[in-house]
């Protein structure tokens, strides 16, 4: 909730009749706050959602050295949405809005497989195991949606039907569309595991997609696996007490991605303007041809006991490359659309892995456990498609916002925006502002013309450190998250800063500025000097200035020109305490009196509680990033991670 609203204010957010209250034009910073009580409590939407998950699998052992099964899985999803939003106006009839959406998703995946398996194979020794596999994957989902917008008939009922007959034939006020899906994969999968005297292993499989959602020519791929293992301390025998294990492996893998549906076909937008239907081309048009995305991966690992396997490591180095990437790209207007889809670009991805597991204690009653986990990675693009020097993959509020865009020999991650422009010597550099008789009454920032990278959102590492206490039936767990460097562009700081609703810009009108002289002549301890060179005055800046230059002059709510986007750019450190459970596991007695139990366990669960340090500042919450895609290294609006307080009960029969 934005700062500036008083509590007060809940009590008079509606009128006696039910109506809106007007706060006026002079409520202060209504574009961030205003009617914010009335679009809480009467503008609602609900969502009620019936599933069902079930699993039917059948087995059969053929011979002893050969068996099969057949499993298929369903998962049956119904949803109902509703949108309603209060009439604010006095009639009870005008400006509310009904919008219902229901949706129903079968989603069917069969397996097929066939297993042969033998021990001691030609030699005393060698094992050997072979697969065969068949899944059929199915998506099938449907949905209609309707929106009232127009002016009700009955007041208080929220109703498809309830709209008027004058505004039911405009399609900007009442719609009913209809939606379908359907996404249907065919896979076949070869292994082959081979062992020796449980120290060598070689593993090897071999796999074949067909996808419905691309181009026919282009949606079957096969792309192979291999691994290859070796236990040194059982091949040598020298296991010790103080080195109990070691284990070197090699693997090389590839893989293989496919796209959402109806990217292939074209197909009309049907939309209205003015009340009258339109219909026009996708924004984005499709490919002639798509195919799928690969990736081609090779890592070396190595798993480590030490202590009687009280220590284990286990260390991972990986390469991987990936081609044929399916990506969207900004294409001239004049063309009708503002994208096209299409397979093309490289992109490397080489990093480490790790996991240190350590047994600090253990007793018959008690005993404490650690696991540590962390990685790092690094990426670069090779190369885009042809003609194409670079790509906007993520960005906010477009050519004025802040954006990132890839270009080959890049990091992907890349952040661009306008920063300040500098001296040979480094220092920001200002310039005055001036009114009609050249008076000087501001001073701004000068900023680049043209966007330059201003941060990168890879961070150097991240990972978590988990700890285990157990005390006779009970234990105690927890899980502390953590990543370290990546930056962050924050719009909602910037918003903040540029709007007065910072606590960081109470500092001067607090009266902990400089003496500043308004042009009334009256004198308060409200003045700035802004740091930097003025380039107007040919020194350092000394001008003392009223601070929203400082503030609304160099940050930006929806004032997107000639600001230092880089302000807002911090790196995004943090340390927080993902998870905490305590658990009690009844006792044996207990539970083989009941009869029915195998084992039983209690526990009560925190999850996302508190960050223990966060670089960010003004309490952003350094995880409040738009979504998992592209947009990593950009936050604005991002929805607050959820705490949540829970009882568990585990249950064995």
């Amino acid at each position: 909730m934005s700062r500036e609203y008083k509590p007060l204010e809940y009590q008079y957010y509606k009128n006696p009749d039910g109506s809106k209250f007007d706060f006026g034009s002079a409520y202060p910073q209504q574009e961030y706050s205003r009617d914010l009580y009335w679009y809480f409590y009467e503008n609602n939407s609900t969502l009620n959602r019936d599933e069902l998950i079930s699993t039917v699998k059948l087995n059969a052992e053929i011979t002893p050295w050969l068996n099969a099964f057949v499993r298929t899985s369903a998962n049956l999803i119904s949803s109902k949405f509703e949108v309603i939003n209060n009439v604010p106006n006095p009639d009870k009839v005008s400006d509310g809005r009904y919008e219902k959406q229901l949706d129903k998703d079968k989603l069917l995946n069969t397996d097929i497989m066939v297993t042969a398996h033998k021990e001691n194979l030609f030699i005393n020794g060698f094992n050997a195991s072979a697969s065969g596999m068949f899944n059929l994957y199915s998506n099938n989902s449907t949905g209609m949606m309707g929106v009232n917008d127009g002016t009700f008939i009955v007041p208080g009922i929220y109703s498809l039907e309830n709209i008027l007959a004058t505004d039911r034939i405009n399609p900007d006020l009442y719609s009913v569309k209809e939606r379908r899906y359907h996404v249907e994969s065919q896979s076949v999968l070869a292994m082959l595991n081979l062992s020796y005297n449980d120290y060598l292993f070689l593993d090897l499989t071999g796999r074949n997609d067909i996808n419905s959602t691309l181009t026919p020519s282009k949606n079957s791929t096969f792309y192979p696996s291999a691994s290859l293992s070796f236990v040194f301390t059982d091949a040598f025998n020298f296991r010790s007490k103080a080195f109990s294990y070691g284990k070197l492996r090699l693997a090389y893998g590839e893989s293989a991605n496919a796209t959402d549906p109806y990217k292939l076909g074209f197909t009309y937008d049907v939309g209205s303007f003015g009340g009258v239907p339109t219909n026009s081309i996708p924004e984005t048009l499709s490919p002639e041809e798509l195919g799928f995305q690969t990736s081609q991966s090779m890592e070396i690992g190595t798993s480590l006991g030490f202590l009687n396997d009280r220590i284990n490591l286990d260390f991972t180095y990986y390469s991987i490359r990936s081609k044929n990437q399916i990506l969207s790209a900004d294409i001239a207007p004049s063309s009708g659309a503002k994208g096209v889809t299409f397979n093309s670009g490289e992109l490397t991805n080489k990093g480490i892995e790790f996991i240190v597991n350590a047994a600090v204690i253990q007793s018959p009653n008690f005993s404490w456990s650690l696991s540590l986990n962390g990685a790092r990675n690094q990426n670069k693009v090779v190369s885009l498609a042809p003609g194409i020097r670079e790509l906007r993959i993520a960005d906010v509020f477009g050519n004025l916002g802040v954006f990132m865009r890839v270009t080959p020999g890049d990091s992907y991650g890349t952040i661009y925006g306008t920063d300040f422009e500098r001296d040979e010597n480094g220092n920001k550099q200002l310039y005055n502002v001036k009114d009609a008789d050249g008076n000087v009454y501001g001073t701004l920032y000068k900023v680049t013309q043209e966007p330059v990278a201003i941060g990168n959102a890879a961070p150097k590492l991240t990972g978590g450190l988990g700890n285990t206490l157990r005390y006779k039936n009970f234990s105690l767990y927890g899980m502390v998250d953590f990543k370290i460097g990546g930056d962050i562009y924050s719009f909602d700081h910037s918003t903040a800063m540029g709007s007065g609703i910072s606590p960081a810009t109470l500092v001067e009108r607090n009266g902990a500025g400089l003496p500043y002289t308004f042009p009334d002549g009256t004198t308060a301890n409200v003045g700035v000097i802004m740091e930097g060179y003025n380039i107007d005055d040919g020194r350092m800046n000394d001008r003392v200035v009223h601070p929203i230059y400082k503030y609304a002059g160099s940050y930006t709510g929806w004032t997107h020109l000639n600001r230092p986007r880089s302000l807002s750019v911090f790196e995004n450190t943090w340390v927080k305490m993902r998870e905490i459970a305590l658990s009690y596991t009844i006792s044996q007695k207990l539970i083989k009196r009941s009869g029915v139990f195998q084992g039983l366990q209690v526990s009560l669960i925190g999850r996302n509680l508190f960050y223990f340090y966060s670089s960010l500042p003004d309490h952003l919450n350094p995880e409040a990033i738009n979504g998992t895609g592209n947009g990593q290294g950009l936050q604005w609006s991002g929805m607050p991670s959820i705490r949540s307080l829970g009882f568990g009960l585990k249950a064995q029969f």
